[in-house]
């Protein structure tokens, strides 16, 4: 066998490990923008009438973030909600976010919204650094879930932050053109280090 076709041997074993490799399969956010990346909230809105603070309004921000550039903030207590496509609640896998009170001390509410207009909020204790919160155990049995969302902090005069939302179904993401790609080159690459092994 010469060079060439060790190369293509080696490369198409090294791509299909790849795609063999257990756990590479992730779940797929339902959510849009769950990180503002965007610069803008939308589809994500300030909820009303749950509105507790007057003309306090949730806004897009670069001055703080989880990961990437941009996080939500607010001062005042509002809901920021998104809208979602009913999803049973038996077949999330994650729901989460990230929470910030740089000035402490205070509380916040994490909401779920329901298909049937009902709705539960939870209070949660976000700390003066960047606090993950994974609310699976809080979500309604049989239901259908169509929003998500997190109230500002209450009583207090510092800044919430949100960031890194997550609402997960389970379901494997599609592979990327570039992953299918790289199997096909994988199987060509085997399939040539195979037949010039046997010549």
């Amino acid at each position: 066998m010469n060079i060439k076709g060790k190369f293509l041997g080696l490369l198409g074993a090294a791509a299909l490990c790849v795609m063999v490799t257990p756990g590479t399969a992730s779940a797929t956010n339902i959510l849009i923008n769950p990180g503002f990346e965007t610069g803008i909230l939308s589809p994500w809105v300030n909820s009303v009438p749950l509105n507790f603070c007057g003309s306090c309004a949730w806004a897009v921000t670069s001055t703080d973030a989880h990961t990437g550039t941009n996080s939500a903030t607010i001062t005042g207590n509002r809901l920021l909600v998104e809208t979602v496509a009913p999803i049973a609640t038996s077949s999330i896998t994650q729901a989460s976010l990230w929470l910030r009170m740089p000035g402490g001390g205070g509380i916040a509410a994490v909401r779920f919204e329901y298909s049937d207009t009902t709705s539960a909020e939870f209070i949660v204790n976000p700390g003066t650094t960047w606090t993950f919160f994974n609310m699976l155990g809080n979500l309604a049995g049989g239901k259908l879930l169509t929003g998500f969302g997190v109230f500002g902090c209450n009583g207090c005069a510092g800044a919430t932050f949100a960031d890194d939302f997550v609402i997960d179904n389970g379901v494997a993401a599609v592979p990327e053109p570039g992953t299918l790609a790289l199997l096909g080159l994988g199987l060509v690459g085997a399939a040539a280090g195979l037949r010039r092994r046997r010549s």
